[in-house]
């Protein structure tokens, strides 16, 4: 019981204090993720930290454990590392992810914040003793539900997900590739957002731009084993084994 009060204590303070530039917290979530969606089931443990400062917050996620690849099946995969690092911005209305390259190189694109529309239903739940509510939305090729806490006034949650009157506690994907369950939050040092600032200052790609660059570097890849396949072959009709798959879907 004094465990559960000083957790409630805990909570009263965040909502009070959340939205102050000053107050910095971090949520923790605890869910799986299997990078091997729509192939095959390679489902892991997965951490999640989304730390939020004022207006602004930075989400990232890794994997517990190590990916099994099938040498069998050349593919483009985009690990969590590199799909699921979001900062946002409410205040200009910014968002930008990372990704990394086949070099191990960051790079940032820019995508629209919070363009999903959500559809909020008649269902509750509770969740670490906190009341939630359901929502449901389609971004970007896959169907997502969430459960937010209206008593947590921040329009926030994991990944590029957020827009509804309080925290997202859990979200996941209607195939349950993807599910994060919030697991534990508490203040924390603030932190400066400098990088991210330069980043959206010098004119960053958006995700036009981000899609287009995963396009090129597909066919790059189907030229350079296709040419190796074929070797001095002139009338050999091969085909491609390199695939490109993602989590958004890409058209």
């Amino acid at each position: 019981m004094k465990y559960v009060l000083t957790f409630i204590i805990s909570i009263v303070s965040f909502s009070s204090h959340a939205q102050e530039n000053d107050k910095a917290y971090v949520v923790r979530y605890q869910g799986i993720f299997n990078s091997l969606f729509e192939r095959s089931n390679n489902s892991r443990e997965i951490t999640a930290t989304l730390f939020i400062q004022g207006d602004r917050s930075l989400f990232t996620m890794k994997e517990n454990g190590s990916e099994v690849v099938d040498p069998s099946n050349i593919a483009i995969n985009l690990s969590p590392d590199s799909l699921f690092t979001v900062y946002k911005d409410i205040e200009s209305n910014s968002l930008v992810f990372d990704f990394m390259d086949l070099n191990q190189r960051p790079l940032y694109f820019a995508d629209t914040l919070y363009p999903m529309q959500w559809e909020i239903k008649d269902v509750e739940k509770s969740i670490h003793g906190i009341l939630c509510k359901q929502a449901i939305t389609s971004f970007k090729g896959r169907n997502y539900t969430a459960w937010f806490a209206p008593t947590l006034p921040i329009s926030n949650g994991p990944w590029k997900l957020g827009g509804l009157p309080g925290l997202i506690l859990e979200a996941y994907d209607d195939e349950m590739q993807w599910n994060l369950t919030f697991d534990s939050m508490e203040q924390t040092k603030p932190m400066t957002f400098t990088r991210y600032d330069r980043i959206i200052s010098s004119g960053i790609k958006g995700y036009d731009g981000f899609t287009d660059y995963l396009k090129k570097m597909h066919t790059r890849l189907q030229h350079a084993f296709s040419a190796q396949a074929t070797g001095d072959c002139l009338t050999c009709d091969t085909k491609s084994v390199v695939k490109l798959y993602s989590w958004e879907k890409i058209n």
